[in-house]
């Protein structure tokens, strides 16, 4: 009933908002979207920390919003997204324990069909967040999910979009949101909310907007050598905060799949002083040498590409690993090619569902191969 009750103050508040919005814009030009929802959710947490859960979780979401018109030819290819940056505000219904989350974090909004009144979207969304209470040893010794305040945040959200006017819609929709440190810190489990969520969007200056055709040739196929470094932090222990660092060196045979993909493969090789440190910790590996800390192994991966912007998800499994604890890894993140030939990103290292660290990435590109482009009609 609580929850019910502050989904009717959120939604009254989104109005507001809205209503602000619609007054401050009266002496503006540019064409743009603002929005506000409500969100109502479930915890997904694990059967062992599961005392965490005391109820739905809550929150308000408000966005202003961009809506592309096709100028750059991503935009077209993609059916005019939308861009823009969100504040989020949840509550995680444990006010003693997991206390609140908030975030401030860029989105790009997909949009899924050509249809005029009702559009489906996908929303893809990444940046840092807050969390008001973290584990502490004496204090609050059970939440097991989140060990610092501050945390990487990633927001997956397919949302239907009812326009009621040229100007008015309704927004609703399912999504994921997630709280992690990459084991910066430790207890690292990470929250994570599945959610429906419910609001208002208003169009301002939508007469001024006019979209370009979506004619264009296809880029070359182009087939490169990237080799990556990256490098992240890690802890161990829950008691013992100390931050040990870890290297990364990847050799990749990387192609580009018209504007939208591309593909990869390669070898990657890995050294984390974390990992060292426990091998010598067990009493049962004697003779332990750090070079035999060192892990290689092969992997494939795809990146969903959004002009200059990709999102890798890479799978790979270690051919080289001493002792044998971990068989398979696997990166999730976001990278943007700043030149011809140099890449930077930010992702995270995991190993099947758990955390390893975050990484910091510096690519380096070199073309090997291209096609001649191909005309769309």
């Amino acid at each position: 009933m609580k929850s019910f009750l502050r989904i009717k103050l959120i939604l009254i508040s989104n109005c507001v908002i809205l209503l602000s919005y619609n007054c401050f814009s009266q002496s503006t030009s540019p064409n743009f979207i603002s929005s506000s929802n409500a969100y109502l959710g479930s915890l997904l947490i694990p059967k062992s920390n599961r005392s965490l859960d005391k109820g739905n979780p809550t929150g308000i979401e408000v966005n202003y919003i961009h809506p592309t018109n096709g100028i750059k030819r991503w935009e077209r290819i993609f059916h005019y997204p939308e861009i823009g940056v969100s504040f989020i505000y949840l509550d995680f219904a444990n006010n003693e324990q997991l206390g609140k989350g908030m975030s401030i974090y860029p989105f790009i909004d997909f949009n899924l069909t050509r249809h005029k009144k009702i559009s489906l979207h996908f929303k893809i969304a990444t940046s840092l967040g807050v969390v008001t209470k973290k584990f502490d040893a004496i204090n609050n010794p059970e939440n097991l999910a989140i060990g610092s305040y501050l945390n990487g945040f990633v927001n997956l959200r397919m949302n239907a979009k009812i326009h009621l006017t040229k100007n008015l819609r309704i927004e609703t929709g399912l999504g994921l949101s997630h709280f992690s440190n990459g084991a910066m810190a430790l207890p690292n489990l990470g929250i994570n909310i599945f959610s429906c969520n419910l609001g208002m969007g208003y169009q301002f200056n939508a007469s001024a907007a006019k979209l370009h055709l979506d004619t264009f040739s296809l880029p070359s196929q182009k087939i490169h050598i990237v080799i990556y470094t990256a490098l992240g932090l890690r802890s161990i222990s829950r008691t013992d905060q100390t931050k040990f660092p870890a290297g990364i060196i990847s050799i990749n045979l990387e192609r580009n799949k018209g504007s939208k993909t591309k593909w990869n493969t390669g070898l990657e090789f890995a050294y984390s002083t974390a990992r060292l440190t426990k091998t010598k910790a067990d009493p049962s590996i004697n003779n332990y040498k750090d070079i035999q800390n060192i892990q290689a192994g092969f992997k494939i991966g795809y990146a969903f590409c959004v002009g200059q912007l990709s999102f890798p998800l890479e799978m790979g499994v270690f051919l080289y690993s001493k002792p044998q604890n971990e068989y398979f890894f696997h990166r999730i993140g976001l990278r943007y090619q700043i030149s011809k030939h140099f890449i930077v990103g930010f992702t995270l290292k995991t190993e099947w569902a758990v955390a390893d660290f975050f990484e910091m990435n510096v690519g380096y590109t070199i073309p090997c191969k291209s096609n001649r482009a191909n005309k769309i009609n």
